[in-house]
């Protein structure tokens, strides 16, 4: 009964000894940078690509005031936030 264990065992995992890497195997999904291309052509400055461009505009407080606000538990210098509005019920 071992033997017979053992050789379906042998059996069914020779079907598994060639696989490699699924990916190269023909037939199968291959990257093409095709999501680069498609990046590349919708912009309009190609250096944009290696790296972005500074808004002159801005002074970085409401970059960096997200960024503290995320790492403050909730407050940030500098930042404008609405004051929260509150709904009452009419109490008449």
């Amino acid at each position: 009964m071992r033997s017979v264990l053992a050789v379906l065992a042998a059996l069914t995992l020779a079907g598994c000894a060639d696989q490699g890497n699924p990916f190269a195997r023909s037939g199968n999904w291959v990257p093409t940078g095709a999501a680069n291309e498609t990046i590349a052509q919708q912009v309009a400055d190609k250096s944009e690509l290696i790296a972005g461009h500074g808004d002159a505009t801005s002074n970085g407080v409401a970059a960096s005031a997200g960024v503290e606000k995320a790492l403050t538990a909730g407050t940030a210098t500098g930042l404008q936030t609405p004051e929260t509005i509150t709904v009452q019920a009419n109490a008449n």
